[in-house]
């Protein structure tokens, strides 16, 4: 068979085992009250699970790992077994689980009666052969994979003891270096004692200048006055010899300012002029203060009164090779502004510059990573800091890892006591000893999640660093929420809610005891807020983790990533969700409002008129259509709130509170400086084929223009013209006339135009 065709067969196997994954789970959740089930049955379960946990590792290896070989012979086991997992699956849809009459022991009975148990039996003994020749063929298959591994590591070692004695080499001519740094330092300090005496003389005369300096202004005032008073005087004298020439010559005489002034008052203002009134009336324009009078409820309260706020970033990265890795350079400007006193001109700059040491990845798979770092910023001194991280890989079946699985407390504790096991060890897909123990978390049967949480902690005490244990259990938790979201709609989650609060106290745990920060890696952080402040499903993080001073948070994603805080925002998908009840969804609405009211915070100087202002603009790339960014008017997020509510859709329950969330949503864009006559020709779902679209056709499209025209009014925009202006736009396309058109004709087909136009202006 030719190689295409062998890589063809391998790919198409891993496809076959993620759908076979699915269906024996599928099947496998058919087995309800299995505490009650028959002995016979049970063995039939555990068979399942252990095809469950088989497939899900073949589903998981890469294609390039499986043989053809074993791919065939996987297939060929599959296919004899298919039969049997039909049957099974017939079998139990025809009993009702949720409501037995005689309770699930007697249900469990019926099922398994005399003239079934020979089918359960002949199923037992052919998922007892399958999973044999299924763990015989992945034995083989681990082995041919060690075999590889070892081959590999045996050629990085080589690679490693060359890159060795080239390092060897360099710290011989670096100590040469040193010495001859050690003698210019010499050198320098008698230089920087001249310095320091050139100084003190400086300061010397400085000082002798400060005590004649008024003398001197004092004379040169004098003078000053003295000449101007004797040109006075001249022009004085002139003006009273010739007083009919005082305006002829003269552009800044008081009577020719006062003439033009009042020519000036007499001619009536154009339209345009009209229109800027209106604008700048303190009426129609809205008051942007710099602070927002809302009690929050999943923010904290004390962000938006002592806590500075970022007003101006700057960062610049720098990367090159070494021998055995790269050394990264990152250097961070950061200005700070007390968000309690806005209107002052009280800044903070901070500047911090990292250096930081990174292994090759072939380096680190050998089960060595090491970290050196160098952190200088203006507060704090300077120092390096060298991390050790080892960690040693075990085979997946090791007595360590199945006793995380299993989250044996005391097995555990018993492998550290005779040092069977280290907190540095990691299974062959690099996972760590707590991510093993939070494996499927919401999995209750056999494994309490309070144990996870005691044996996370026994972890920590043993050295174990929880820093890259923050992504793991981020990816964990979104599967979570997910089926939690679901239950939530049907008032099903007592036992999650449970879970749910255990698992926010291995959250708090792990981030109090992280040796660096865990968000400094931007997809983390990423990951940090959907499932928090960005989430789309409950029960949320804590999300005042976005908010800590050691730690990167909000204001480092929105800067590095706006375009997906905004439209996660102003989308429709934070506004229309359908899983969770209303009292979730609810929360979710006020979530998406109060982290707005943070961004705006501040008015001019907020996080959110920093980003969409004209010198940070032009640096965001437009990564999307439809994206939030604007060139002409600087954002979309109006639009992007008014479209595709898909209110109509919704539940009668769930249409009035999404109104007054539109409505608030507006206001507060709208209070801080969003123009409500903007349009653009930009690309997105919102936009007409002929470009400039404006927000008011938008909320009248989507049967939001009372929404919209009460926003408007609350704010201090002229409503009635907006909304009037908009309902003309037919009728002015429709008698606008090409240039080339005969002058006599334009001019009465515009008086007919301006006829109509106010005849239907006065009936609307």
């Amino acid at each position: 068979m030719d190689p295409l065709s062998v890589a063809g067969g391998v790919a198409q196997f891993v496809g076959l085992a993620g759908q076979a994954l699915q269906g024996i789970a599928w099947v496998r959740g058919q087995f309800k009250e299995i505490k009650a089930a028959p002995k016979l049955i049970k063995k039939i379960y555990h068979e399942l699970r252990v095809f469950e946990r088989t497939l899900a590792q073949l589903s998981s290896l890469e294609p390039s790992h499986i043989s053809h070989e074993a791919a065939q012979s996987f297939t060929d086991t599959l296919t004899q077994c298919v039969d049997v997992f039909d049957e099974l699956a017939i079998l139990l849809t025809r009993y009702d689980f949720r409501r037995p009459e005689s309770g699930a022991k007697k249900l469990w009975m019926q099922i398994a009666a005399s003239d079934n148990m020979p089918k359960f039996e002949e199923h037992l003994s052919r998922l007892e052969r399958a999973k044999s020749s299924l763990l015989t063929t992945m034995a083989g298959m681990n082995l041919q994979m060690t075999d590889n591994l070892a081959r590999r590591q045996t050629a990085h070692a080589e690679h490693v003891e060359q890159s060795l004695k080239r390092i060897e080499a360099g710290l011989s001519s670096v100590s040469i270096g040193t010495e001859s740094i050690y003698a210019n330092t010499v050198e320098i300090k008698g230089g920087v004692s001249k310095v320091a005496d050139i100084l003190k003389n400086v300061d010397r005369s400085i000082q002798d200048l400060r005590t004649d300096f008024p003398a001197l202004i004092e004379t040169g005032i004098e003078r000053a006055l003295e000449k101007r008073l004797v040109d006075w005087f001249k022009d004085l004298e002139l003006n009273s010899s010739k007083p009919l020439l005082a305006t002829v010559g003269r552009r800044d005489s008081l009577v020719e300012n006062t003439c033009f002034e009042s020519r000036r008052r007499t001619r009536g203002p154009d339209r345009s002029t009209r229109l800027q009134i209106i604008h700048s009336s303190p009426a129609a324009k809205p008051k942007r203060s710099p602070f927002i009078d809302h009690e929050c409820r999943f923010l904290p309260q004390h962000i938006f009164k002592t806590q500075a706020m970022c007003i101006r970033k700057k960062t610049y990265s720098s990367t090159f090779a070494l021998p055995i890795g790269f050394v990264e350079t990152k250097t961070t400007q950061m200005v700070y502004q007390n968000a309690s006193n806005a209107n002052s001109n009280s800044e903070k700059e901070t500047l911090r510059v990292e250096i930081a040491f990174v292994p090759f990845r072939w380096l680190s798979s050998r089960g060595h990573a090491i970290s050196i770092e160098k952190i200088y910023d203006q507060f704090n001194r300077a120092s390096w800091t060298y991390t050790p991280r080892p960690y040693n890989i075990v085979s997946n079946d090791a007595m360590i890892i199945s006793a995380c699985i299993a989250r044996d407390v005391d097995t555990v504790q018993k492998l550290f006591k005779y040092r069977k096991a280290s907190p540095f060890d990691v299974d062959s897909s690099g996972a760590t000893l707590m991510a093993n123990a939070l494996h499927k978390c919401d999995e209750e049967m056999h494994r309490p999640i309070t144990k996870a949480l005691e044996l996370i902690r026994f972890l920590t005490s043993q050295g174990a660093d929880p820093t890259p244990f923050i992504h793991e259990f981020l990816d964990a938790y979104s599967w979570f929420s997910i089926e939690y979201s679901s239950l939530d709609r049907l008032n099903l989650v007592t036992e999650e809610a449970s879970i749910a609060h255990t698992l926010d106290e291995i959250w708090r745990f792990c981030l109090e005891h992280c040796q660096s920060d865990p968000f400094a890696d931007i997809q983390v952080l990423e990951k940090l807020w959907n499932a928090s402040l960005g989430g789309r499903c409950l029960p949320l993080l804590d999300s005042s983790y976005l908010f800590q001073e050691n730690y990167s948070g909000l204001d480092e994603l929105v800067y590095d990533n706006p375009e997906k805080v905004f439209a996660d925002l102003t989308d429709k998908r934070a506004r229309i969700i359908s899983s969770g009840s209303d009292e979730s969804w609810q929360r979710l609405l006020d979530q998406c409002y109060e982290t707005l009211i943070y961004l705006c915070y501040g008015g001019e100087d907020s996080i959110k008129a920093k980003i969409f202002s004209g010198s940070f603009l032009g640096t965001v790339p437009r990564r999307r259509e439809g994206s939030c960014f604007c060139p002409h008017n600087q954002s979309h997020l109006i639009f992007n709130i008014l479209y595709d509510t898909e209110l109509f859709k919704s539940s009668r329950t769930r249409q009035k509170p999404l109104r007054r969330h539109v409505h608030r949503m507006l206001v507060l864009l709208l209070q801080n400086g969003e123009d409500p006559e903007a349009s653009c020709s930009c690309k997105a779902g919102w936009q007409r084929a002929g470009g400039f679209r404006t927000a008011t056709d938008i909320a009248a499209s989507e049967g939001l223009i009372g929404v919209w025209e009460s926003a408007l009014q609350e704010t201090g925009f002229d409503a009635t013209r907006i909304i009037d202006e908009w309902r003309m736009e037919g009728f002015q396309e429709t008698f606008e006339l090409p240039r080339e058109q005969s002058l006599t004709f334009s001019n009465s087909v515009k008086f007919v135009r301006s006829t109509f136009l106010s005849a239907v202006s006065s009936i609307v």
